[in-house]
């Protein structure tokens, strides 16, 4: 899509209009203060179990046979512990064939006859920064280490309102792409069958290099991280960003509905956009659940405009840095953050000349892929790590 982007979704499609999950929701409750606390404690845990059950009727090899899991933490730069999952593919030793139910995808850089990728995906959930932990997209970081054979890092960052406002979130998730790169989250490479054999030394570390991957406000803080890398000097070392249904535009109660452009885009944006209006929400997204979740990050007005709270924002030196790294930005078309992703991928492509592939699933709604239990998409992530192997070699 070029833009202007169109002003009206195409229709819902059939599938997932019969699916339960598709009926409008009651209204969403407000995003408590406070004296309401439990209530979003109960809404997170009723999450966490909806995702918990809906992963377990999908699990099946290779998805528990052909990795091995583990978790951990890495302490923040305030001490607090950040859980992570780490999920490491497990090969076959050299020079044999792989099992029936390992999972060796064309193109993939994982192989029985190859060493292991020196790429670490980094994964960061979704949830609108207030619900979400490491059981939420549980699933799509099996497939990735499975389908693609690399070392995956789920981290769990510190939820909004009560645990943290911005900057917290960011800097979790930034705390943990340094721990990943230096070595102190003990990734298992290639474990290979049989034996847990860590293949991680100094040489390793060295050449570790990282994929910043997220869902929705997952995707926020994985492009925020990619212009941090940047601004920090770091940039050679993200090498891919994969960022699915992103949030990139702030879109608090400061802006009601559409807004005024200059509220929340830049000006190379303004007029682009089209997808924040009524007619793109859908049961799974409305506006109203998107201000709750930009209210409750609580970015400081002076701040909206920061890239390190908002990509959409990020400068022309910021884009230009970020080439280093392949971009894949998957959209729905049903969406209200449709063009958020469309135009940061925009942007990208104009401001920074960086490789961008983008995907427009027509007539889905925004993450479908974990509501509605469909078919995982893994070539962007194929495609992003591909060429991360042959970055600095």
């Amino acid at each position: 899509m070029r833009p202007p982007f169109p002003p009206h979704p195409t229709p819902l499609h059939p599938t997932f209009l019969s699916n339960p999950l598709s009926k409008p929701p009651a209204p969403p409750p407000a995003i408590p203060p406070s004296s309401s606390l439990a209530q979003l404690l109960s809404r997170r845990a009723a999450y966490s179990s909806a995702c918990r059950t809906r992963n377990a009727a999908q699990l099946s090899p290779p998805l528990t046979t052909g990795l091995h899991i583990r978790n951990t933490t890495l302490p923040s730069s305030d001490g607090h512990a950040i859980p992570l999952r780490l999920y490491s593919p497990i090969l076959p030793p050299p020079n044999t064939t792989a099992p029936a139910d390992t999972v060796v995808s064309p193109g993939s850089t994982a192989s029985p006859d190859t060493k292991t990728s020196d790429i670490i995906v980094l994964y960061i959930h979704g949830g609108g920064l207030l619900v979400g932990d490491l059981d939420s997209e549980d699933l799509t970081c099996r497939r990735v280490c499975v389908g693609v054979g690399v070392g995956v890092v789920s981290v769990a960052y510190r939820l909004a309102p009560d645990e943290g406002v911005w900057p917290v979130q960011g800097d979790d998730v930034w705390r943990v792409v340094k721990g990943v790169v230096e070595g102190e989250v003990d990734v298992e490479l290639g474990i290979e069958a049989g034996e847990r054999k860590v293949r991680d030394g100094a040489e390793k570390v060295k050449k570790r290099k990282v994929v910043i991957m997220g869902s929705s406000s997952g995707s926020q803080l994985a492009a925020c991280a990619s212009i941090r890398a940047v601004r920090e000097g770091w940039e050679k070392k993200v090498v891919g960003v994969v960022l699915r249904c992103p949030v990139t535009c702030y879109g608090g109660s400061a802006v009601s509905g559409e807004g005024k452009e200059e509220d929340w885009l830049p000006p190379w944006a303004r007029g682009m956009h089209q997808s924040r209006k009524a007619e793109f929400e859908n049961a799974l997204l409305r506006l109203e659940g998107m201000r709750q979740s930009h209210d409750a990050y609580a970015v400081p007005p002076a701040h909206r405009t920061s890239p390190l709270a908002y990509p959409i924002w990020a400068s022309e030196t910021d884009m230009r840095g970020l080439r280093h790294a392949r971009h894949f930005v998957q959209v729905c078309d049903n969406d209200i953050l449709r063009d958020d992703g469309l135009c940061y991928a925009e942007g990208l492509k104009r401001f920074g000349g960086v490789d961008v592939r983008v995907d427009v699933v027509e007539g889905w709604p925004h993450t479908f892929w974990l509501k509605a239990g469909e078919v995982e998409e893994m070539r962007g992530v194929r495609w992003v790590v591909d060429l991360g192997e042959g970055v600095g070699r």
